[in-house]
């Protein structure tokens, strides 16, 4: 168990250190290069494409090749990070036990959490993943 949370952490942390707002160059780009790198490494078992939205932008879409029982749907991007932060947002910043950072709690942290619970599993029977932007 203790491995997982480490895991999960680490994951979380690499995820916050990568950009992933409408910066009206690279976007979501960063976020979706790494995830694409990481769950066809991570889940071979899984079918994974993309969906070209625009210059830069994209979905992730993946599925074991089952008819879908379970979808599994998150947002890749967060918003643009202004001046009122007190850390920076980039960082990770672990602190009372909490991580702090551009999308901890929504959207990269949520996806950490899945990727994390999923790397428990061999294999899948109906799920699809649509990580979108």
């Amino acid at each position: 168990m203790f491995i997982k949370i480490m895991k999960l952490i680490e994951l979380t942390k690499k995820m916050i250190s990568l950009p992933s707002y409408s910066d009206g160059d690279l976007f979501e780009s960063p976020m979706t290069n790494f995830l694409l790198t990481y769950m066809k490494n991570a889940y071979p078992w899984l079918q994974i494409t993309t969906q070209k939205i625009a210059p830069n932008r994209y979905n992730i879409f993946a599925t074991d090749g089952m008819p879908c029982s379970l979808l599994v749907v998150n947002q890749l991007d967060t918003v643009q990070p202004t001046t009122d932060w007190t850390i920076a947002p980039l960082i990770p910043t672990e602190k009372d036990g909490k991580i702090f950072g551009l999308g901890s709690s929504d959207s990269k942290g949520n996806i950490a959490a899945f990727l994390t619970a999923l790397s428990s599993v061999k294999k899948t029977i109906g799920l699809s993943i649509l990580w979108y932007v």
